[in-house]
């Protein structure tokens, strides 16, 4: 069977995670590190800080089983750098590469005085200052 790949917000957990669910994936793999992927950029895989050009493996939060496979969660130092679109997920510990849509429904966390939703950051409005 092969594996297929999609995001959802995480709702059991604080805004900003989300769960990437692989399903056709009979149980975890034993290293359940992961690569993202994007086509036609130079800094094409996503690394701690954000886009980068070398190729790195990132460590989900955790991993879950999910009806018909598993989850791999992800939170918002992940999140924050997705914006809505198609992205290659790589697992090499189970031998998957698939691709994968990143939706724009994985929910916006607080960052220090900033709103980010999916990779893009938005200045909270001020109130008014008092003369």
């Amino acid at each position: 069977m092969a594996v297929s790949a999609r995001v959802v917000p995480d709702t059991s957990r604080p805004l900003g995670h989300a769960r990437i669910v692989l399903a056709g994936l009979a149980r975890a793999p034993t290293d359940a590190r992961f690569g993202l992927m994007r086509e036609g950029f130079a800094a094409a895989h996503l690394g701690p800080a954000g886009w980068q050009m070398g190729e790195v493996l990132l460590s989900p939060l955790a991993v879950e089983p999910e009806a018909g496979g598993v989850a791999l969660i992800v939170g918002p130092a992940i999140c924050r750098h997705l914006e809505p679109g198609p992205v290659t997920l790589r697992l090499p510990g189970a031998g998957v590469e698939t691709a994968l849509f990143w939706p724009a429904s994985v929910a916006v966390f607080e960052e220090g005085n900033a709103t980010i939703a999916v990779g893009l950051r938005r200045p909270r409005a001020e109130p008014p200052k008092k003369t």
